[in-house]
């Protein structure tokens, strides 16, 4: 498989980038000086590992995929976060999409996302999705998505 196909995977229909990072930042400045930092690990472009997606692009890629999903993704953790990254995008939040498939590169990833603001990250696995950025509840400016309910 080839990485440009990674960053399609699916689960029940519903996008699940494995191997891959998703950043979730309340601006456009958090995400930009996290994109710079990116860069110098060699991450400029999807075709590196690193693709950007503005609030308006996640919001139609979130319908598309919530329209598309199997009746199956329903049971999974992926159909909620997609949900949860629509409500983020119509808040304004931005994404970085980030390459990262051994546990030091998501580590370094995860680094660079915080120190520049990111309120989430998700590192996807092919059996599991993994939090990168806890915080107590109080301290989220961003809601996390919720496990036992498909309620948009």
């Amino acid at each position: 498989m080839s990485d440009q196909q990674d960053i399609r995977n699916e689960s029940f229909g519903v996008f699940k980038p494995v191997g891959h990072v998703v950043a979730t930042f309340a601006d456009d400045g958090g995400a930009s000086a996290a994109q710079d930092e990116l860069h110098g690990l060699g991450l400029t472009s999807e075709a590196t590992g690193l693709r950007r997606i503005a609030p308006a692009e996640m919001v139609r890629l979130a319908d598309s995929e919530i329209a598309n999903a199997s009746p199956l993704a329903g049971f999974g953790y992926e159909i909620n976060l997609i949900k949860a990254y629509r409500k983020l995008a119509e808040d304004g939040a931005h994404f970085l999409v980030i390459r990262a498939k051994e546990d030091e590169e998501v580590q370094q990833v995860a680094s660079i996302v915080q120190r520049h603001g990111a309120e989430q990250a998700q590192r996807f696995g092919r059996l599991k999705i993994d939090e990168l950025i806890e915080r107590p509840a109080a301290e989220r400016a961003v809601p996390r998505p919720d496990f036992g309910s498909n309620a948009a």
